[in-house]
């Protein structure tokens, strides 16, 4: 699970720098005593000028808090403002460092372009098959509800509806990190994809030759990544089971070219490893299907061998194997 932080949430509503310390101190003390979200809580490099008064940007705000304890002389609090302006200024923490690329990259809120905002990125990851929520502040009636609706796509197209679930409160998030299930194993991402690619087939067994392979953060996010393209062609299918003029566009996208995502394998591969590449079909257990096309990860190097192109009227996408590659010489 990542969140975004939402921009627009931002946006001049405080009266004084310390309604802008009341917004800010409860996310801060969530964030340092909670490793998972300290390091999956993610701001635009814009986020820090927003406007958070009527007079000052959120930089300017942060530099004029006051202390709040009432024993000291009130002052500007040099150690709060500190802490703020790390979390706010560390490129480490900013989506645009590894920011999720995509095919046609234009996303609106309610009319606004939020292409380069949080709302945007979180839209991104969504459509990635990340797991991705977004983050408002308080104040602006509009951002305090769940889920925000993120328009993809031109005002001229038909655009899809992005729906990203919104936290506001401290408790919502809270609530949300205590169900935020770890996942440290490959067994444990082999019921993952189960449960967040519900467009896409997959056979029991389809990482069982993952058991003797390190597990790896990294790798588990680009197979993510793969398998939420491929749950996507699905979306994009129609009831013919013909891909959508958009869902041809994705596809082009990531199997042609030089550095394509998903590939065939060479006809040499094919007539070598014919019975390696022949897997059971996880819809008939009876049946084997060949499954040449498959998606490409360089760490390992790791393959997603999946049923392409689909039979005649098929929606779904049968995913057969995800593991090392299989046509090492």
């Amino acid at each position: 699970m990542e969140w975004l932080v939402n921009d627009l949430s931002l946006d001049g509503q405080f009266a004084h720098p310390a309604a802008v310390r009341t917004a800010l101190e409860p996310l801060l003390k969530l964030r340092m005593r909670d490793n998972y979200l300290l390091n999956n809580l993610y701001t635009s490099r814009r986020l820090i000028d927003r406007q958070a008064t009527a007079t000052a940007n959120l930089r300017e705000a942060v530099k004029a808090i006051k202390t709040t304890n009432l024993q000291e002389a009130v002052k500007v609090d040099k150690n709060f403002i500190k802490q703020v302006l790390s979390w706010l200024a560390n490129s480490h923490f900013f989506w645009e460092t590894n920011s999720q690329p995509d095919d046609y990259d234009h996303f609106e809120f309610e009319g606004e372009e939020v292409t380069e905002q949080g709302l945007g990125e979180a839209a991104r990851r969504l459509l990635a098959g990340r797991e991705t929520r977004s983050f408002s502040f308080q104040d602006i009636q509009k951002f305090e509800k769940t889920p925000l609706s993120v328009q993809h796509g031109f005002s001229d197209d038909p655009p899809d509806q992005i729906i990203i679930d919104n936290d506001w409160r401290i408790d919502q998030l809270e609530s949300v990190l205590q169900g935020v299930r770890k996942i440290e194993s490959w067994p444990d991402v082999q019921v993952e994809i189960r449960r967040r690619f519900a467009e896409i087939m997959f056979p029991e067994t389809v990482m069982e030759k993952m058991t003797p392979v390190p597990f790896s953060k990294a790798l588990k996010e680009r197979i993510y990544v793969l398998l939420g393209v491929l749950n996507r062609l699905v979306q994009e299918t129609g009831p013919d089971g013909k891909l959508t003029p958009g869902g041809m566009e994705i596809w082009l996208n990531r199997s042609t070219g030089a550095r394509a995502w998903f590939t065939d394998e060479s006809e040499t591969n094919k007539i070598n490893f014919k019975t390696e590449l022949t897997f059971v079909d996880p819809a008939n257990a009876g049946k084997a299907i060949f499954c040449p096309w498959h998606g490409k990860i360089n760490e390992g190097p790791t393959r997603i061998h999946f049923e392409w192109p689909r039979p005649p009227g098929q929606r779904q996408i049968k995913v057969v194997y995800i593991g090392p590659k299989i046509t090492k010489k």
